[in-house]
């Protein structure tokens, strides 16, 4: 009768490399399967920058948006349009952002749908519309302030988009950019310098 052979430790670590293969094979199988994760950012960069000259408000037609999906599945972002959003009140600026009825000039963009697949980093350019305020002027739109209120008040930029997930659920987002004060008031940025979560959220894929 043959001797058993012993299995010395080249073949106890390749059996412990196997097994941890598999076990790394099973995790991402059931990461990318089962775990849902939406995770969509907005890069602001220099996206609807508005220079004021006292009561003249000055925007460059063309705005481009930077997105990120650091999530597992695809979203799609819609509806971004922006906003320059009248102070009546001291408060913080999301507040502003989202006061009723908001007293506001809309900025309307002529800006498709944008889907973004996981990992995906995409820059969305858009053309501001020729709408009330704002008129067309040497590639720029631009608006008076004839109201001496208006023309001497603070604002705020905002920005408003939709985001979309593959279950149809559907998130509206809104978030201030930045101030734009009256002439002498130094101007503030809100959370510009890293980008700014849209969505974000971890769930289980079993219906």
């Amino acid at each position: 009768m043959a001797e058993e052979k012993k299995l010395g430790w080249p073949e106890y670590l390749a059996m412990a490399i196997s097994f941890l293969s598999l076990a790394i094979s099973a995790f991402m199988a059931f990461n990318s399967a089962l775990i849902q994760r939406d995770d969509v950012r907005f890069v602001p960069g220099g996206a609807l920058e508005i220079l004021r000259d006292k009561n003249l408000f000055t925007l460059p037609e063309v705005q481009e948006f930077a997105f990120i999906n650091s999530g597992n599945r695809q979203a799609v972002v819609s509806g971004v349009y922006g906003m320059l959003v009248l102070v009546i009140a001291p408060g913080d600026a999301k507040v502003q952002c989202n006061q009723q009825p908001l007293l506001h000039k809309s900025i309307y963009l002529d800006a498709k749908p944008l889907v973004l697949k996981p990992g995906e980093i995409q820059v969305l350019q858009a053309k501001v519309q020729e709408a009330y305020p704002w008129k067309r002027d040497n590639g720029d739109m631009r608006f008076k302030e004839d109201g001496k209120t208006e023309g001497a008040a603070n604002y705020v930029v905002c920005v408003q988009a939709i985001v979309t997930t593959p279950d149809s659920a559907s998130f509206k987002w809104v978030q201030p950019l930045y101030s734009l004060p009256n002439a002498g008031d130094e101007k503030e940025e809100f959370e510009t310098k890293e980008p700014i979560s849209m969505l974000k959220r971890t769930r289980l894929g079993i219906n």
